[in-house]
């Protein structure tokens, strides 16, 4: 992650003794001034202690160097990998957002940024961050940081592969979308995630709707967005 708070920590420490642990760790963090110290472990605990040891201090200031420490990070990330970018500003350095992607999109590597609070306004830099990388922007609530820890857990997961990747956009009046994912036999989950919408109905291939009390189901409703989970999903169009 580029600036992680600390509901990170609980997922790694979750799923130490697991297959699903990471093998590289990378903390990059950032304000209104430059970027801090980078570290990239492949220890756990290390970087347990660096995320514990983060503070968030006041700032002149709303625009943040979120891309110079993006940019530092993807450098020394594991190819494949997913980065996490916490901020609660804009971007102060969005010249450096091709610069960002490509790197980003030659080792693989997805941007996910979580855009917490509403200092400055969402910057739509984050959101084209994501799309040119296959990552998803979040925008969360000043008090939904702790939701981070479960958005973590949910969506980074050995294995795990984009089935469908859409842009859109909604007009003034409100008006239902429907996509079509499929899923294998090969699939021991499926996850949907949508940014930007809290109205989201998931169906089965048999046309029934998953309720967040169904068996293997997982539901994390956002103020930007809505997270499902579901284990074992039939096989068949969702």
């Amino acid at each position: 992650p580029a600036g992680a708070p600390p509901g990170t920590v609980p997922v790694v420490r979750a799923r130490k003794g697991t297959d699903e642990l990471p093998s590289r760790y990378v903390l990059a963090t950032f304000d209104d001034t430059g970027t801090g110290p980078l570290v990239h472990t492949t220890d756990p605990d290390i970087f347990d202690s660096a995320v514990g040891a983060l503070v968030a201090t006041a700032s002149g200031s709303c625009a943040r160097h979120a891309l110079a420490a993006a940019m530092s990070a993807v450098a020394v990330a594991e190819p494949g990998g997913v980065l996490f970018l916490f901020t609660n500003g804009t971007v102060a350095d969005p010249d450096l957002a091709p610069a960002v992607t490509c790197l980003a999109a030659s080792r693989n590597i997805r941007i996910f940024p979580l855009v917490l609070g509403s200092c400055g306004g969402v910057d739509p830099v984050y959101a084209a961050i994501a799309d040119a990388t296959g990552g998803q922007m979040f925008t969360l609530s000043s008090g939904e940081g702790s939701s981070a820890a479960q958005m973590i857990d949910v969506l980074v997961r050995e294995n795990m592969v984009n089935l469908l990747f859409v842009t859109d956009a909604f007009s003034a009046a409100p008006e239902a979308r429907t996509f079509a994912a499929p899923v294998d036999a090969t699939m021991t989950s499926v996850v949907f995630a949508v940014g930007g919408s809290t109205a989201v109905t998931v169906t089965r291939p048999d046309a029934s709707t998953v309720l967040p009390s169904d068996p293997g189901v997982t539901v994390l409703a956002l103020s930007g967005g809505t997270i499902v989970s579901v284990a074992k999903p039939p096989v068949g169009s969702w």
